[in-house]
């Protein structure tokens, strides 16, 4: 019997591999640690701006209450050693009149005038130096000779000390009498020798020259202000120079509320009734005297710093980062091509495979 032959290549298609085998590849968790990779480049930073953000405006904020602090400590100094002067000055004038009445000052007007202006004329800050009568007449000033017929009985210092105020000592600004200047006047009261009282000595201070002082203190183009106030609030001296009609605190100002209750210093954040603006003040009473110094500092002009420097971190910091998001999301369309790609590989592998396995059923048959 003759063997059958087997058809050529039979062998072949029997022993070859149906098709390559590729290993899998999981997209989805590719996907994930892309997406993963991407929000945490944008949360990172953003939390990082924001930690940084809110740490800077805290320090822009500390940073602004230690300058308006030590403004107010450098004009407490200068405003102490004003009032200290003016102290020493009125103990002197009231030295100079011990035990002479009235009468005998206005017969040697002219040998008390020359003295007054001796006494008082070498400082800056004194626009006058003048002695008053019981009645509130002038007597002599360093100002004039001789003395104009003018009486300061109903003025509010005036009748503040002979009825015992201490916060009359120093007076409200008004324009003096006799020169017409702008000033605001300290004063001690003159004493009989059984303790009655005589009258008063005042020394006319300027406000324009505590204004230059607080102008060259704060410097040509800053925000800040500084301030001198009585503690019923009203303003002695003031840059930058407040309007005509604004020459007290707000009865409402936390100003008023701390210098009514004694406290000596602070610092407070209030709206300010002068420019409707939130600042950040700080207040200092000048030695044992009836003032106060204050110094403010704009909020507006602390985020205006704040803003500039956080603009610096954005830019810096997301210039880099955006770059890494493009390639992040590149990659992320790149995966998504190359998924589409190995889907239809598989199904076109898988179709090769039912294909040839089809084939070698049929050369089997």
């Amino acid at each position: 019997m003759t063997p059958q032959r087997e058809e050529p290549g039979a062998d072949h298609w029997q022993d070859e591999p149906p098709f390559p085998v590729v290993p899998e590849r999981n997209f989805a968790a590719q996907r994930m640690t892309l997406r993963v990779l991407l929000v945490a480049a944008i949360v990172l930073p953003c939390l990082y701006v924001a930690a940084m953000s809110w740490s800077d405006l805290k320090a822009q904020e500390a940073d602004a209450a230690e300058v308006v602090d030590r403004n107010a400590h450098v004009a407490e100094e200068h405003a102490l050693k004003v009032f200290d002067m003016n102290e020493t000055l009125n103990a002197r004038v009231i030295d100079l009149i011990s035990g002479v009445d009235d009468e005998t000052l206005r017969l040697e007007e002219l040998s008390i005038h020359n003295k007054l202006v001796a006494m008082g004329g070498g400082y800056p800050q004194v626009a006058s130096v003048s002695i008053v009568g019981a009645d509130g007449r002038l007597i002599a000033t360093s100002r004039v000779f001789p003395s104009p017929d003018v009486s300061i009985a109903t003025r509010d210092d005036f009748v503040g000390i002979r009825d015992n105020k201490t916060f009359e000592n120093v007076s409200r600004v008004m324009v003096g009498k006799v020169a017409g200047e702008t000033v605001f006047n300290t004063a001690v009261p003159r004493k009989t020798p059984d303790g009655g009282f005589a009258g008063i000595v005042t020394i006319a201070l300027r406000p324009s020259y505590f204004g230059a002082f607080y102008r060259e203190l704060l410097g040509p183009n800053s925000t800040a202000s500084l301030g001198l106030t009585r503690t019923d609030g009203a303003v002695l001296a003031w840059c930058p120079t407040r309007p005509p009609n604004r020459t007290e605190l707000a009865a409402s100002s936390p100003l008023r509320e701390a210098y009514a209750s004694g406290q000596r210093n602070g610092v407070v954040r209030m709206r300010s009734g002068l420019d409707n603006e939130m600042k950040i003040v700080a207040y200092r009473k000048v030695g044992n005297y009836p003032v106060y110094v204050s110094s403010g500092c704009p909020v507006s002009t602390i985020w205006a710093a704040w803003y500039r420097r956080v603009s610096v971190l954005i830019l810096s910091l997301f210039a880099p980062c955006v770059v890494l998001w493009g390639v992040i999301w590149l990659s992320l369309r790149r995966l998504a091509n190359e998924e589409d790609a190995w889907e239809r590989w598989q199904a076109e592998a898988s179709m090769r495979r039912s294909i040839e396995s089809a084939y070698r059923q049929a050369r089997k048959m």
